[in-house]
């Protein structure tokens, strides 16, 4: 991750809680483990709590359990922190969706 992408989630949303939220829902210890994608994905939303409210939608569980919906797809079968990626990668295409 770019150390400015970094700096910019810890600014927005503070220390504590990034990494409390990311221990939180399993997907890494701290936000340094995230790539630069995941950093500005979650950097993206205007709140913690809705960070949580995608997370929990996208079949994210907290204390790292998995949903029942997520074990019956390709969801269960890749780490938490590859599904972010999907999800920070969704939101890109559907950003630039708009241009063409």
């Amino acid at each position: 991750m770019l150390p400015e992408t970094g700096r910019n989630l810890v600014d927005k949303f503070g220390l504590s809680k990034v990494n409390k939220l990311l221990l939180h829902y399993g997907i890494t210890d701290s936000y340094k483990n995230l790539t630069n994608a995941q950093a500005k994905y979650l950097a993206s939303f205007d709140s913690i709590d809705r960070i949580r409210d995608t997370l929990d939608e996208t079949g994210f569980l907290q204390s790292g359990k998995v949903s029942e919906t997520a074990k019956q797809s390709r969801l269960s079968k890749v780490s938490k922190s590859e599904r972010l990626t999907d999800l920070a990668n969704l939101s890109d295409k559907a950003k630039y969706a708009s241009y063409f």
